[in-house]
């Protein structure tokens, strides 16, 4: 758990614990978003339409995951190099 010290020292970041939280609200939004596409496409266009609203949300909700992802590994990347800098400054 982050301690309010290590919100003003930044020894530990924030923002993975951020991100995930922000990944949840997306994928309620773009549920949500996904699920009045559909019906509207449906209703105002067929069901192809309805298809293709349905498949961009499942893109949506990739991008989404992946994005998320590629920001966790990059603190991830930022804690390991913290860990080998001190590694080698305790030599």
């Amino acid at each position: 758990m982050i301690s309010f010290s290590d919100l003003l020292s930044f020894e530990k970041l924030v923002t993975p614990t951020i991100i995930k939280i922000v990944y949840y609200i997306a994928i309620v939004l773009i549920v949500i978003s996904g699920l009045i596409g559909v019906f509207s496409a449906f209703a105002l266009h067929g069901f192809f339409s309805a298809l293709l609203a349905l498949l961009t949300t499942l893109v949506g909700l990739l991008a989404c995951r992946i994005y998320c992802e590629l920001v966790i590994v990059l603190f991830g990347l930022y804690d390991r190099a913290g860990e080998i800098r001190d590694r080698i400054g305790s030599r």
